[in-house]
């Protein structure tokens, strides 16, 4: 659908442009049960940094005229969430990627980075 992977395009670029690091792009409608239909999973340098990336995304999507642009946080900023639909981004610092590992929590294979 040319609608879903014009956001997957706008959320891997706004993460780019922003300074995310080891951008990853899943599949995910499987493990999602339908829900959504990709995970991006990008680290960031510091919790400034995190919520830096996640309200810029947040934004992107807005203008852009994505009306479902929810982002969720954790309480120290390690691990935020953007929900824009049939995207779905992790932002997380370093210590939390590697403790949570959603890349291969539910069986996950990279198709993109």
């Amino acid at each position: 659908m040319q609608v879903e992977n014009d956001i997957l395009s706008l959320v891997r670029q706004t993460l780019e442009d922003g300074k995310g690091e080891g951008i990853v792009v899943l599949p995910a409608s499987r493990q999602s049960g339908g829900l959504f239909d990709w995970l991006v999973v990008v680290t960031a340098s510091s919790s400034r940094h995190a919520s830096a990336l996640a309200e810029r995304l947040r934004r992107a999507l807005k203008n852009a005229g994505v009306k479902r642009q929810h982002k969720e946080d954790s309480s120290d900023h390690s691990w935020l969430l953007v929900d824009a639909g049939s995207v779905v981004a992790h932002v997380m610092l370093a210590e939390a990627r590697a403790v949570y590992d959603l890349e291969n929590l539910w069986g996950f294979e990279e198709t993109a980075s």
